[in-house]
C-alpha cells in the first residue's frame, strides 16, 4: 500500500504546501477501508457511518446527534436530513438531500438491523420476565 509522507515541520501545524483541506482517499483506498469494515466488529453500522461521511460530508458530532427518526419515517428513508443548529459545527442549520443510492441502501440496512435487534431485545426481556413468573409458580418459596 502506498504511504503518503507528510512534512509536519510547518509551524502552522499542517504540511507545507497544503491548503489545510483533508487528504481524500482514492477509490482503491476507500475499497480497502470498506473491506476492513466488512471483516470487523459492527460492519453494518460502520459502513453506514463511512458512507454518510464520504457521500454527505457528515461530521462526528452530527453522527452522534442522529436518531433513527431523523432519517427514517413510515418504513422508508426521508428525502431530506434536517440537522439543527445544535447538531452542527458552527451552530448552523443544515439540510442534506438523502438521494444518493448508496446512502439510502446503507441506511436502510442499518435501520432494519437496529429494528430487528430492538424487537429481539424486547422479546428477550419479555421472555425473561415470563420465565421468572413461571419459575416462581413452579418453585414457590419455602418460607412459611
Amino acid at each position: 500500500m502506498h504511504k503518503r509522507s507528510i512534512d509536519m515541520s510547518n509551524p502552522q501545524g499542517r504540511p507545507k504546501h497544503t491548503t489545510g483541506q483533508a487528504i481524500t482517499l482514492t477509490d482503491k483506498e476507500l475499497k480497502r477501508v470498506e473491506s476492513i469494515i466488512a471483516s470487523g466488529h459492527y460492519p453494518v453500522r460502520n459502513q453506514a457511518l463511512l458512507t454518510l461521511s464520504f457521500k454527505l460530508g457528515l461530521r462526528i458530532k452530527e453522527f452522534a446527534s442522529l436518531n433513527i427518526d431523523d432519517v427514517f419515517q413510515d418504513g422508508k428513508i426521508k428525502p431530506t436530513l434536517h440537522l439543527t443548529s445544535d447538531m452542527t459545527k458552527g451552530a448552523k442549520h443544515r439540510d442534506i438531500a438523502l438521494t444518493n443510492p448508496k446512502v439510502i441502501a446503507d441506511l436502510t440496512v442499518l435501520i432494519k438491523q437496529r429494528q430487528s435487534e430492538d424487537v429481539y431485545s424486547r422479546l428477550s426481556h419479555h421472555c425473561s420476565n415470563l420465565r421468572k413468573v413461571h419459575d416462581s409458580v413452579l418453585m414457590p418459596s419455602h418460607e412459611y
